[in-house]
């Protein structure tokens, strides 16, 4: 369980902006180079997907993993530790209410059998847990269940791998957001019943949750950043109660772009975030152009 809930907290949730096209096509690359506006060395920018692990790195990616090793800083959404792992999973609680309470008959059996299928548990003992607590496991165990080879690469979530490896090497390490911050945006931000019917909707849909979880999978692997996008922005229109989700990505990235610039300034920074930060006309590489930057692919 505790596994699991860690799991939890680096899952990436497969959502965008609304706007729906781009400003410019972006090349396939997970890898961005950030100079000018007068810094002195380069930085880089790389998209991560929190279900894959660090030995992704070595088999596929080591130009991503040399910029990292000559970078004098690292840059993530968050620092995970035990703390505030057990702070956290008291945001996915709620005390006063039974997710067998939210949910029609239909959805709670769909919801009791993936459940017992991913965490071999009765789903009688998480009926505490909130609807997008449950909606963010079942999305960890959609994912694994269509992408089976995610398994085939071991070792740490890659944006946990280089929040702990850039402390070891002495690099100083920024998190972006507290996860206290975190937990809130995705567990406090709707309501009950409007996480209810958003969990029933991807039970109810579950061949498209499905669906979705591969083409983001397989896009990513192809760093086909933009593909992974488009996927996600049509995904918003097919799942009907997804309602608006720029406080996960645009938001973020525009609180991220007040902190960056003088982080940048301290000297050279790998910037690791969700990929589906980097893409779309309020992504991370169009916004740090648009405040001066020269944001290239390294391919």
């Amino acid at each position: 369980m505790k596994k699991l809930f860690r799991l939890v907290l680096f899952v990436c949730i497969l959502v965008s902006n609304p706007a729906g096209v781009f400003s410019q096509a972006l090349e396939s690359t997970l890898l961005w180079e950030i100079s000018g506006k007068g810094l002195s060395k380069p930085s880089y920018l790389f998209g991560t997907y929190h279900l894959l692990n660090n030995e992704f790195l070595d088999k596929n990616q080591p130009k991503a993993l040399a910029c990292f090793q000559k970078s004098e800083g690292v840059v993530v959404e968050t620092v995970i530790d035990t703390p505030s792992m057990m702070n956290a999973q008291m945001h996915m609680v709620m005390f006063n209410n039974k997710v067998s309470a939210l949910l029609d008959t239909a959805a709670y059996q769909i919801l009791k059998k993936d459940i017992q299928t991913i965490m071999g548990v009765d789903v009688a003992l998480l009926e505490q847990m909130k609807p997008m607590a449950l909606a963010t496991i079942l999305t960890v165990g959609y994912a694994k269940d269509a992408n089976p080879q995610l398994a085939e690469y071991k070792g740490k979530p890659l944006d946990q791998y280089f929040a702990t490896e850039g402390t070891k090497e002495g690099k100083q390490v920024h998190a972006l957001e507290t996860v206290e911050a975190q937990m809130t945006m995705l567990f406090d931000h709707y309501t009950l019943q409007e996480q209810a019917a958003q969990l029933s909707e991807m039970l109810l849909k579950k061949d498209l949750s499905l669906r979705i979880q591969k083409d983001v999978t397989r896009y990513y692997l192809e760093q086909n950043v933009q593909k992974m996008y488009e996927v996600s922005e049509q995904a918003k229109h097919e799942m009907s109660s997804i309602g608006d989700m720029d406080y996960l990505t645009v938001n973020r990235n525009k609180a991220w772009m007040n902190q960056l610039p003088a982080i940048l300034q301290s000297g050279s920074q790998f910037i690791a975030v969700g990929a589906l930060h980097l893409p779309g006309p309020d992504g991370l590489i169009d916004l740090l152009r648009k405040q001066g930057y020269v944001v290239k692919p390294v391919l």
